[in-house]
């Protein structure tokens, strides 16, 4: 599945970009982050390229709106807390961060302190996109006797352990304020790229 509108004019040059939360999707020219998973130094070159995707084919290999693209392995290069970006990471030192459907997993107020956070670490001017659940067109989907299973799921999460519960639900105009409100500019939405509801949100530390 393309995906150009999470590609940022000139970022090839950017040094230093940030996939938080990567799970089962490795980006090519990103830093991968996850709270688990294989190590990306353990895996042959041949073995990461063939897992690998790129920025704008986020998802390379597409699933239906009842099966989450792409599911499998987790490779990362960092196993951080995303909650933890900020001791990682110097301020004003990270060109780009995208969060694609892992935010949703923090508490309201967790998730402002980490947008807090990634604001901090950007550098000036440093681009973030977030990909959350859209909780309105979850919402629509619940009348749908063939989707409302998997809309509850996208909802409240897989529930299958700690990591896996969703504990924020967000709208693009949620999403937005919560953007403007930490000090992004320009924020915008984007399209979403994905086979189920979701908000996908792009904004810069200017």
């Amino acid at each position: 599945m393309k995906t150009p509108q999470l590609y940022d004019l000139g970022e090839d040059t950017w040094q230093e970009k940030l996939h938080i939360g990567c799970g089962g999707i490795y980006l090519n020219g990103y830093t991968n982050i996850d709270v688990r998973g294989e190590m990306s130094k353990d895996l042959g070159r041949r073995e990461l390229k063939a897992h690998a995707s790129e920025i704008g084919e986020y998802y390379k290999r597409d699933g239906g709106w009842n099966s989450l693209p792409n599911r499998g392995r987790i490779v990362v290069d960092k196993k951080v807390n995303m909650q933890d970006l900020s001791y990682e990471y110097k301020l004003g030192s990270v060109d780009k961060i995208v969060a694609i459907q892992s935010m949703e997993h923090l508490d309201p107020m967790d998730f402002i302190s980490t947008l807090n956070d990634f604001y901090d670490v950007l550098r000036k001017p440093g681009v973030l996109i977030v990909s959350v659940p859209d909780t309105i067109g979850s919402l629509d989907w619940m009348v749908d006797s063939e989707k409302v299973a998997f809309a509850t799921r996208h909802l409240r999460g897989s529930m299958k352990d700690d990591w896996s519960q969703h504990q924020s639900w967000w709208t693009h105009a949620t999403l937005a304020k919560a953007f403007e409100w930490v000090g992004f500019d320009a924020v915008r939405p984007l399209a979403n790229f994905h086979c189920y509801p979701s908000v996908v949100m792009h904004g810069q530390k200017l």
